[in-house]
Formats: C-alpha cells, sequence, structure tokens
C-alpha cells in the first residue's frame, strides 16, 4: 500500500488547494488499495478455494494465496496460449488452485477462459510435450470448455495443472479485465533446482521473487509474501 501512495509535501501549506488535493488523492488511494486487499485476502474467496482443495480443518491443514493480478486484455490484443498455472510455480505443488474473477460483465464475444478439463491428470501431456506441442488438443479426450457470460460477482476455479487459454479480444469489445487469485495447501515445498526438468519462468519472476531467495531448496513455502488465509 506505501508503494500506492503519495505523500503530500510538509513544505506545502494546509489551506492550499494543492496541498488539499494531494492529501485527498493520498486518502483516496489508501482507501482503494486497502479494498483491494481485503477483497483479495477475503476469507469468503479462501473458503472457496479451501473447498475445491479439500482442505482438512480438523487435521491442521492452512491454505496460503500464491499470487493475485489483474489481466487487462485490450481490443485486439492476440489469444494467450495454453498453458498451466503450476507450471510457472517453483514449488512441489498438487493442490493449488486459481479463482478467476471478471471485473466487468463479460459476454459472448469477450475473451473468456477456454479450459481442458482432466488436463490436470494428464501427466504425459506435460512430461513430453513442449508449449508449442500443446497446440493441438483434439486426439486427447478433453472436454474443451468455457463458461460465457459472466457477470460480476461470478468467478470460475480451475486447478493448478489444467491447461487453459483465452482467444484474442475482438476490437469492437471495451478492454477485457479480470482478478485472477492463486492459492495452495500450507506445506508446498520449494523446488530442488537439482530435480527439475526446466527453470521456473522469467516471465513470472515478479511472482515469487520476494521470497523465493529466503526460502531454502526442499523447504516449505512458508513466508509472509504467502499470507495464511484461511481457516
Amino acid at each position: 500500500t506505501a508503494d500506492l501512495v503519495s505523500s503530500s509535501s510538509s513544505s506545502s501549506s494546509p489551506s492550499s488547494p494543492s496541498s488539499a488535493s494531494s492529501a485527498s488523492a493520498s486518502s483516496a488511494s489508501a482507501a482503494s488499495a486497502a479494498t483491494c486487499a481485503d477483497y483479495i485476502m477475503s476469507r469468503r474467496l479462501a473458503k472457496v478455494a479451501a473447498q475445491l482443495l479439500d482442505l482438512d480443518e480438523s487435521n491442521g491443514e492452512r491454505l496460503r494465496i500464491y499470487q493475485s493480478c489483474v489481466f487487462s486484455k485490450p481490443p485486439g490484443f492476440g489469444e494467450t496460449h495454453w498453458h498451466s498455472d503450476a507450471n510457472m510455480v517453483p514449488l512441489d505443488v498438487n493442490k493449488f488452485v486459481t479463482l478467476w474473477l471478471p471485473l466487468r460483465p463479460l459476454h459472448e464475444d469477450d475473451a473468456a477462459l477456454v479450459f481442458a478439463s482432466g488436463s490436470h491428470r494428464d501427466f504425459a501431456l506435460p512430461y513430453w510435450k513442449t508449449l508449442e506441442g500443446m497446440s493441438d488438443l483434439n486426439d486427447r479426450g478433453y472436454e474443451v470448455e468455457s463458461y460465457p457470460p459472466l457477470d460480476l460477482g461470478d468467478v470460475t476455479a480451475h486447478a493448478g495443472w489444467t491447461l487453459h487459454w483465452s482467444p484474442p479480444q475482438p476490437k469492437d469489445c471495451p478492454p477485457r479485465y479480470a482478478l485472477s487469485v492463486c492459492y495452495f495447501l500450507d506445506g508446498a515445498r520449494r523446488l530442488r533446482k537439482s530435480e527439475c526438468r526446466q527453470d521456473p519462468h522469467k516471465e513470472d519472476e515478479w511472482s515469487y521473487k520476494d521470497w523465493l531467495v529466503d526460502i531454502e531448496e526442499g523447504a516449505p513455502a512458508r513466508h509472509p509474501a504467502l499470507p495464511v488465509v484461511y481457516p
């Protein structure tokens, strides 16, 4: 939040318009940032993720947030290729789920997510195939599904290893905005580099750079940047 809020100069007069405007903007930014954080960290969302991951409270299991981000797809923006979220995560993890929430109503023409249902159980595909080799999934028996239209308050959920993609955003549609929040069960360990077939994607380095250096290889991923949100 501190990075989002600009503080007003102490040399400005309290009665000056610029000082009042700056203070007002700072307050509004702080309130907006707090609201976003409260929403992302909300127990209500976390409970949905916990239920999907079969979290067992009686056994002391806990849920952590891995990351949250807003995806913007402007008019004419190209497709997002088939991928799985967990493939970009430097954790030895299976209990991982992503909640995807539209930030405006999405209609049939908007670029919603498309899922290859059951692909999270297909071990051979990520083991043998490159991303390019995943471009044609017609012979693998998946049900390829999407769920438009989506309204504000709707949410889709997919397992961390589920393949999904998104088509281009039509040029005659407004920008598509969506919030993504990823969760995992506490206890997942940082991958050992010596045991990895590939390095984590540099494209997603922003999602782990704040905590990766603080956690030893093979150690549980427990860090303030990966907060517990449930129970």
